[in-house]
């Protein structure tokens, strides 16, 4: 029977890394990007047609550097949910081809060689959307931390921990309005309208980043907050899955959180005023 804490504290973790459709967006989305976009594996021709139908991963023609850097066949038939037909593949986000998927976008991000020939990821942009009504950023911290305690015989013992932070504010850094974290994961499903001119958008990204001193102490305190709940979590973890027997064992938790915290990526979200909103209830 899973304690209540526990079962919040994993409903917590599984809405944070995400569920099939993101698993599913974010393999079709990344494969297009890299030339090789799913297709519709050939219908069986005897018998009724599969469900889920099976889409093909077809890496063969991407060049032999992705190829070995994505590993597994040159052609994967592969669902999203449910069970998997015969001779086909459920992708999780746990399975190989997915951590590897992900994994050389994020490489590919942070190389500014590849990050400049390879359009999957960047730590940068601006966006213009009529899914704004002001300038809003978006900011991408990967935060670190340790928890600190002492082992059952009184000795100092430290766990490192991270986590991704998502902060978002409208307005100038000196001036920011800060979002709620609801109103800031919903950035990430902002649908573009127009496009940005290239020198517009370096002079964006420039007063943003030329701005960033004035947001230290807010951030500061984000970090401090989100440092705080995952000890707190961490506690209801250990006194849920060992009846309290190891949280005393290690002494009294506390927490440091490194700073200042990582930047990832700075996102600017435009509005477009040149664009008509959607009427209320239209699709």
């Amino acid at each position: 029977m899973v304690n209540d804490d526990l079962f919040r504290e994993l409903v917590a973790v599984r809405r944070v890394l995400g569920g099939e459709a993101d698993v599913a967006r974010f393999v079709r989305t990344t494969m297009a990007a890299l030339g090789a976009p799913l297709t519709h594996a050939p219908a069986p021709t005897h018998g009724p047609p599969l469900v889920p139908a099976p889409e093909l991963v077809d890496l063969r023609s991407l060049p032999v550097l992705i190829r070995d850097a994505l590993g597994g066949p040159k052609v994967l038939p592969v669902v999203f949910s449910g069970g998997a037909p015969v001779d086909a593949t459920l992708l999780t986000r746990t399975h190989p081809f997915v951590e590897s998927l992900a994994r050389f976008t994020l490489e590919a991000a942070l190389d500014p060689v590849h990050a400049e020939d390879l359009r999957l990821a960047r730590r940068a942009a601006v966006v213009r959307t009529r899914d704004v009504a002001t300038r809003t950023t978006l900011l991408l911290l990967r935060l670190r931390c340790h928890l600190e305690g002492k082992d059952p015989k009184g000795q100092p013992r430290e766990l490192l921990a991270e986590d991704l932070l998502v902060a978002a504010f409208t307005g100038a850094p000196d001036k920011a309005t800060w979002l709620e974290d609801v109103a800031a994961e919903a950035l990430f499903d902002v649908t573009p309208s127009a496009n940005v001119d290239p020198d517009a958008a370096r002079l964006q990204l420039a007063r943003i980043l030329d701005g960033l001193p004035a947001l230290r102490e807010s951030l500061s305190a984000r970090v401090k907050a989100r440092g705080a709940a995952l000890l707190d979590a961490h506690k209801r973890v250990r006194e849920a899955t060992k009846g309290g027997h190891l949280g005393r064992s290690l002494g009294g938790l506390g927490v440091r959180v490194h700073e200042p915290v990582d930047l990832l990526g700075v996102y600017v979200f435009l509005p477009d005023a040149g664009a008509k909103a959607p009427a209320r209830g239209d699709a």
